[in-house]
């Protein structure tokens, strides 16, 4: 299990940043086992940058014909 800074560190944005996305239900599934004990699954972090990748056609929606 990974502490919110450490998924921070590992997306490269601020713990505040996660934080919002948590309000926002935007970010990794996170587990919350009290209001200041929050971890996340490193497969469940791995799984939402993979869909959120840069580039990717199924997530933005575009595609390559030009």
């Amino acid at each position: 299990m990974m502490t919110p800074d450490e998924v921070a560190e590992v997306l490269r944005i601020k713990p505040l940043t996660l934080k919002r996305w948590r309000a926002d239900g935007i970010g990794p599934v996170c587990h919350r086992y009290n209001a200041k004990l929050i971890r996340y699954r490193r497969a469940d972090v791995d799984a939402w940058i993979e869909a959120h990748r840069a580039g990717d056609t199924v997530a933005t929606g575009t595609t390559d014909d030009g």
